[in-house]
């Protein structure tokens, strides 16, 4: 066990179930939308930096906002459905916490710059809408024909 892995056991771990029912999806779920509306709140917020100049302009932007108030919400939602199911509440708090900071941070009303000057980007947008993609694609492809049925 290398030490990440210790460190996110000591963290997240318990000795309760992780099927289906047992609240742990939800608050992987909770803490995963939390991570993308952050990520998405943080993208408005600061364009010229952390998006893509090539994908900036194709961008729907009252669907990426509806997208990004969507991930809040259901950061609550399952986050709240995971503090009722589990013993121990640290699942559905981080992904809680992380959704709250994203609304704090003003959710998808951001208001953003009339015109972006910057030719650079770190490409954080495109990560979070391949993030988003790829688990909506591949993550009930995976539960329906797993690799290793183990």
């Amino acid at each position: 066990m290398t030490v990440s892995d210790e460190f996110f056991q000591k963290l997240f771990g318990d000795s309760e179930p992780t099927d289906l029912g047992s609240g742990w999806i939800s608050g992987v779920g909770s803490i995963f939308c939390g991570l993308l509306g952050l990520g998405g709140v943080l993208c408005l917020r600061f364009p010229a930096l952390l998006t893509l100049p090539e994908a900036r302009a194709h961008y729907p932007i009252h669907i990426v906002r509806l997208l990004i108030e969507g991930t809040i919400i259901a950061a609550f939602v399952f986050g709240a459905v995971s503090a009722y199911l589990r013993q121990r509440k640290v699942l559905a708090l981080t992904g809680m916490g992380l959704g709250l900071a994203a609304a704090l941070l003003g959710g998808g009303n951001v208001p953003l710059p009339g015109e972006v000057a910057s030719k650079t980007g770190i490409g954080v947008d495109w990560f979070l809408l391949d993030l988003l993609v790829m688990t909506v694609v591949f993550l009930p492809l995976e539960r329906f024909w797993p690799l290793h049925s183990g």
